[in-house]
């Protein structure tokens, strides 16, 4: 970290992603449109289109015969920023739970200036989108394993079973 000589003492900090020196207020928002430029780079995709969760990006691309397969939230290709507005609060929670319904504190500092919170709702959804995809695993998991009991059930006394499992005893008279 590195400080300017003049009447405003600015700091500024080498970006991890770029390496250019950018001032402290801004290395934020620096940062993550570097990131997001370096992640625009990796695709992450799948065959098939998830139908029935808004949890994906989803977004089909033709030159690799492939659908998007980040966060919805968070895909820097195919999700653009909204604007803020000159009027809009920042309203980031005091204690950041997603678990917690209701938050009594809030920023209220304006959107544009707030430079702690920043992009805090998409993080948020994120986290949420995030906690919906761990679920939606397990229970995939949970329906495999009650498949493959009622296969098991299914297939437990049967005749075939019966004769290729069992064990005969041959008595030489």
């Amino acid at each position: 970290m590195t400080t300017t000589d003049g009447d405003s003492e600015e700091d500024t900090i080498h970006c991890a992603t770029c390496g250019m020196q950018v001032s402290l207020k801004k290395a934020m928002v620096h940062m993550e449109k570097c990131f997001m430029k370096l992640e625009g780079n990796v695709s992450f995709g799948g065959v098939v289109k998830n139908e029935g969760t808004n949890i994906f990006c989803d977004k089909y691309d033709p030159v690799q015969n492939a659908f998007c397969k980040r966060l919805r939230v968070l895909c820097p290709e195919h999700t653009r920023e909204p604007k803020v507005g000159l009027d809009d609060v920042c309203g980031c929670p005091a204690n950041w739970d997603p678990v917690v319904k209701e938050h009594p504190n809030f920023c209220r500092q304006a959107k544009r200036s707030c430079t702690k919170h920043h992009c805090w709702e998409k993080l948020y959804h994120a986290d949420l989108d995030q906690e919906k995809l761990n679920q939606w695993l397990k229970l995939e998991d949970l329906n495999e394993q009650i498949r493959m009991i009622q296969w098991q059930m299914d297939y437990r006394g049967s005749l075939l079973g019966m004769m290729l499992h069992s064990t005969l005893t041959h008595e030489n008279t």
